[in-house]
């Protein structure tokens, strides 16, 4: 008799068997490797309800868990590399603050949310970056082009939603990391664990971190390049269903607290160096949500509070003043209801939002003490019209306290199915970013000596966008190969742009006004592909081109080219498993050249250079021991192999701080451990 086996689970690929003879009462074993589909995986950003990402009409990209353990990232900025479209950069030499774009444009565009709600606020974007672990992190979902119509304002370039841990299954894991940058070290432990009570009514998910970083002078003039920094981080997420009422409670307490320096003597304090950047960071997340089932309705509510405190020190040549203390509160609380009629699901909301900063940076002359209330209400239909065609549209209106008209944030989608495996999606979308205070205005970058600081104009306005994508998306999966790949196009458009004009300093800083600008387009193309074979062999491509352009030049170096956006982005990653010896893994980074304001002070005057192209070769060696019910992984990892690094970096303590481009660090080896339990 001949027969075949046909395997069939949620969240994988189906796999088929070749039919083969089988005797009466033989025993033949049989092992199937099933292979994880991306495609089947739930998503929640980009509409707001949970659909499987192969049935959303607007472009998504998941960053699953399987793929954030891969690349070993110490925090969230690691984690981001290596997806189309998202470029994470290096900002300063001395704090060394990260900021990550979508297509080109400015982290200050891009809303950070985490489990959907936009708690990383203008000062927590500085750092924010580094400060999350990636214990804290199950998966990423990433929409680019405007996302106001959901989320409110800065979502004009798109937004990056961290979804936080929910436990399935119980288990421990422990986990340590050593990096060796120039012969400093990258220390990192991590913890993770999770409950899953017998009835699957109470769950919970604990994590902790720990990771220190030594100061690394890589061109021996005495001033870090790569500063001190000490993050110790924890939480924990509390589910309980109760099926009585149909209701589902999750409470969440998350506390982090970061130390970073850079510069010089960094073992006096910062007032008794020539340079010193410094912040001591504390944050508090807590949050609840609830989730109530009225038959084929939905209402979901959270109210969320974050507190934020920073005391910093931002100077050069022993100022005793330039300390300063920043405190951020926020309070968000949300409203969502989920409607099925017919063919449509229509979803009505309303956000309040409320925002304080207190700043105060007495050396600079600054003292900021505002308060930012944002009041929005949405409406979004999803028509699913037949099995070709899927419909999104919504609307949202925003009242914000810093802007004296309702804005309205349309969108508008649609998804073709061309055929099984073809999908075209296509979105219009519009997007606002209010004119209140800016990552750039919580953070002084010294300049030769001086303190870079920015101030906003009495009538600035508020920035607007629209946006245009459209994709080709080819996605095939069988007998444990799958096959996707993706041809894109995108349009940035935004309107009153805010761009920097330097006015009248004072005698320790130069500063420089925030204005309206004409305007900004951004436009390009990308590439995805991605090739795997059951668990055994993965190929992951990414390519970005695109151009931009201001409407009018910029004052400062009357460029009509952004600063530090290249033409041409890409990455490549090779993945081998099932090797007897050890699994493979293989990346390739590339940044094409770009324009880059470089500061007097190192050098005599004022300049705006075109940065050569680089690129990152890295390389991991890992292996998976069980013991028992346990497992044990061991990785050793060569990043940066060719050792590319910036080659013009100033020197000194008269040096351009944000004159940085390039890998984030040299060569640098690291060794990892993960016991799993």
């Amino acid at each position: 008799m001949k027969i075949h086996f046909e395997v069939y689970k949620d969240g994988f690929a189906p796999y088929t068997t070749k039919f083969f003879l089988v005797k009466k009462r033989a025993k033949i074993p049989v092992l199937f490797t099933l292979m994880e589909s991306l495609q089947e995986s739930i998503t929640v950003t980009a509409t707001a309800t949970e659909k499987k990402l192969l049935d959303i009409p607007i472009k998504t990209y998941v960053i699953s868990q399987k793929m954030i353990e891969e690349k070993t990232p110490v925090n969230l900025a690691d984690a981001l590399r290596f997806t189309t479209g998202v470029k994470v950069e290096t900002d300063c030499q001395n704090c060394n603050y990260t900021q990550v774009r979508l297509n080109g444009l400015e982290g200050k565009y891009t809303q950070i949310l985490i489990d959907g709600l936009p708690v990383i606020s203008s000062l927590a974007s500085i750092y924010g970056l580094e400060q999350i672990p990636s214990e804290m992190i199950d998966r990423i979902e990433i929409v680019k082009g405007g996302s106001s119509s959901l989320y409110g304002g800065n979502a004009i370039g798109g937004v990056i939603n961290l979804i936080t841990r929910e436990s399935f299954e119980n288990g421990t894991s422990i986990s340590f990391q050593d990096e060796s940058i120039s012969g400093k070290s990258y220390l990192k432990f991590g913890f993770i664990n999770n409950y899953v009570s017998k009835d699957k009514r109470t769950k919970s998910s604990f994590f902790a971190s720990y990771f220190k970083r030594d100061p690394v002078d890589i061109n021996n003039d005495g001033f870090s390049n790569l500063g001190i920094l000490n993050d110790m981080a924890f939480g924990i997420n509390l589910f309980k269903s109760f099926p009585s009422l149909n209701g589902k409670l999750r409470v969440s307490f998350t506390k982090i607290h970061e130390y970073r320096r850079g510069g010089d003597n960094l073992d006096l304090p910062p007032d008794k160096a020539l340079i010193a950047e410094m912040a001591k960071t504390d944050r508090v997340d807590t949050n609840l949500r609830w989730e109530q089932v009225f038959g084929n309705d939905v209402i979901k509510f959270a109210l969320s509070s974050t507190y934020l405190k920073r005391n910093s020190y931002y100077g050069a040549q022993k100022d005793p003043n330039a300390y300063g203390k920043t405190i951020n509160p926020i309070f968000i609380g949300i409203l969502h209801y989920f409607h099925k009629v017919g063919l449509h699901m229509l979803t009505l909301g309303v956000s309040y939002r409320s925002e304080k900063i207190k700043d105060e940076a007495l050396s600079y002359n600054r003292v900021i003490n505002d308060k930012y209330d944002n009041i929005g209400i949405m409406f979004q239909d999803e028509f699913h019209v037949n099995k070709t065609i899927d419909f999104l549209y919504g609307i949202r209106f925003d009242k914000h306290s810093k802007v004296n008209k309702i804005i309205s944030s349309p969108r508008i989608s649609f998804m073709l199915n061309l055929t099984k495996t073809l999908k075209t999606r296509t979105t219009f979308s519009t997007g606002f970013r209010a004119p209140q205070v800016f990552d750039e205005d919580l953070h002084i970058t010294i300049l030769g000596g001086e303190g870079f600081i920015v101030k906003n104009a009495p009538d600035l306005k508020e920035e607007k966008s629209y946006s245009f994508t459209h994709s080709f998306d080819y996605y095939s999966s069988s007998n444990g190969k799958a096959l996707q790949i993706s041809l894109g196009v995108f349009y940035n458009r935004l309107f009153d742009t805010f761009v920097l004009k330097e006015i009248e300093g004072t005698d320790n800083s130069r500063v420089f006004l925030r204005v309206n600008g004409k305007g900004l387009k951004v436009y390009g193309g990308e590439l995805d592909f991605n090739y795997k074979m059951a668990s055994l062999f993965e190929l992951n491509l990414g390519w970005t081109h695109q151009k931009s352009y201001f409407d009018v030049p910029e004052p400062a170096f009357n460029s009509k080219i952004p600063f530090k956006t290249p033409e041409d982005y890409g990455f490549a990653t090779l993945l081998i498993n099932g090797l007897k010896i050890v699994d493979i893994e293989m990346s390739f980074e590339y940044n094409g050249k770009m324009k880059m304001p470089h500061y007097k002070g190192y050098i005599q005057e004022d300049k705006l250079e075109t940065t050569p192209p680089y690129y990152i070769l890295s390389s991991t060696l890992s292996k998976k021991i069980k013991v028992s019910s346990s497992t044990i992984k061991l990785f050793f990892k060569l990043y940066n192999i060719t050792n590319e690094f910036q080659k013009d970096i100033d020197r000194g303590p008269f040096r351009d701080a944000g004159y940085i481009y390039g890998s984030p660090k040299p060569r640098t080896f690291i060794f990892g451990v993960k016991y799993s339990f």
